[in-house]
């Protein structure tokens, strides 16, 4: 999120290949890439959504590589960066779906995200699968680093989640809100974890983008639970 009316310096950096950071409606095109800082300025003269997208062919699912900006009154933007530089609290203890889905997180998807106070801050790689890859042909092993991945501290305080390809509550994100309010979309939630690579496919060559990890719809439903407590 940007206040309206203010200059707000993006620095714009690369982990891999070349990409473009692009928001047409607040600024020019700037490349991000690898070894090197960009800069550049948005600045939003009024509240809303702004939509952006990579436009430098960067691989596989580039055409799926959006972003979004939401721009807010300096009063509502405030509100945003307080709730956002604020710890989430923990589940409730009476909630023993979301409790359970944290234990599986800190387990298993804190290999590439982090909740602030909850995950392992550590950048060390961290094996984790061996997925066979029907491109090539033969088996590649994956290793990710914890804090790779989004950080998932308020994932909840979003609109839209999986580079903007999904809502994340049911009336949608097109009015941008400091707190979203409204019924989570928890159907786009399950989507994703059941099958991540039907949404947004994956590189395992280049450990790009979210694997398969065939969980139970027991844990989709923990899981699930427990991410709708990040707010």
């Amino acid at each position: 999120a940007i206040p309206v009316g203010r200059d707000v310096r993006f620095k714009i950096q690369s982990n891999d290949v070349i990409h473009s950071f692009w928001i047409p409606a607040l600024s020019g095109k700037m490349d991000a890439v690898p070894g090197r800082t960009h800069q550049v300025i948005l600045q939003a003269n009024e509240v809303g959504m702004f939509q952006g997208q990579c436009t430098e062919y960067c691989g596989l699912s580039h055409g799926l590589m959006r972003m979004q900006v939401k721009a807010l009154t300096p009063e509502d933007y405030q509100t945003w960066l307080t709730a956002m530089t604020t710890s989430p609290a923990q589940p409730d203890p009476k909630n023993e779906l979301a409790l359970q889905g944290q234990t599986l997180f800190v387990a298993q998807c804190s290999y590439c995200h982090q909740v602030d106070g909850v995950t392992p801050t550590s950048k060390s790689p961290y094996p984790y699968s061996t997925v066979p890859d029907p491109n090539y042909g033969k088996t590649v092993a994956i290793t990710m680093a914890s804090g790779n991945a989004p950080n998932l501290t308020h994932l909840m305080m979003r609109q839209h989640f999986v580079g903007g390809l999904l809502d994340l509550y049911q009336e949608g994100g097109s009015v941008a809100q400091a707190i979203p309010e409204g019924t989570p979309d928890t159907n786009n939630i399950k989507s994703w974890l059941r099958n991540p690579e039907d949404v947004k496919p994956m590189n395992p060559n280049n450990n790009q983008g979210m694997p398969n990890y065939n969980l139970s719809e027991a844990q989709i439903e923990q899981l699930t639970a427990y991410l709708l407590t990040l707010k």
